[in-house]
């Protein structure tokens, strides 16, 4: 039976990992599908309208959202088109860029990076909520040891995959790598590369409490504290 990617029913909602299902699979065969036809009619809407009704389901579906639109950025040149596709894709699907970065960050992870086979298989069962944070992990520059992605891959739960991120950040990141510092003790925020930090200068309310629970919350979790 042919799959439309919206036809199939899913269920939303779910954040603990479940085993792979039949749907699944078809989505993921859709994708590649997909994007070929596209390319070769050279209508990336097919890709958008796709996006969008990914975007309705539930928690399978994440990993299709994810693998169509890396694959999408792939092959975004053969549309011959002049503008960004992630500033394309928050215009014609309704999500930020900065979300639609993250999707493709997922399965950019989980096609690109050092990750033992056995657990990328793994891996692909975990709710995106789960996977965001393992490639932002990635994205700031720290590296995962094949036990530690066991333990990612094995994680019950969102809460446990968190834990494990921090203790894995607990390292120093490689030295190349982009990092953002906030220091809560001095209001400062830093870039720092190769061990080198670029002050970034702010102006706002050292007093006023929301702006500082703001920066607080932006910052928490995402950034390496100093």
């Amino acid at each position: 039976m042919d799959y439309h990617i919206a036809d199939i029913e899913l269920v939303g909602g779910i954040d603990q990992t479940l085993p792979i299902e039949k749907a699944q699979i078809s989505v993921l065969k859709k994708v590649d599908e997909l994007v070929v036809e596209a390319v070769e009619q050279g209508k990336p809407e097919m890709l958008f309208k796709a996006m969008r009704s990914l975007l309705g389901v539930g928690r399978v579906s994440g990993l299709a959202l994810a693998k169509l639109i890396y694959l999408s950025k792939f092959q975004w040149k053969n549309f011959k088109r002049k503008d960004d596709f992630f500033d394309a894709s928050e215009e014609e699907i309704g999500r930020k860029k900065v979300t639609i970065q993250r999707y493709y960050r997922v399965w950019e992870m989980l096609v690109e990076k050092d990750i033992p086979r056995e657990y990328t298989e793994k891996l692909q069962l975990h709710p995106m909520k789960s996977l965001i944070p393992m490639a932002q992990m990635l994205e700031q520059g720290y590296e995962v040891e094949s036990h530690q992605w066991k333990k990612l891959a094995e994680a019950p739960d969102v809460n446990t995959v968190n834990k494990i991120c921090r203790e894995i950040k607990g390292k120093p990141a490689k030295a190349d790598s982009l990092q953002i510092t906030w220091d809560e003790s001095n209001q400062e925020l830093s870039m720092w590369k190769n061990g080198t930090p670029h002050k970034v200068y702010m102006t706002y309310d050292e007093n006023d409490e929301v702006i500082l629970a703001g920066l607080k919350r932006l910052f928490q979790g995402k950034v390496m504290e100093q």
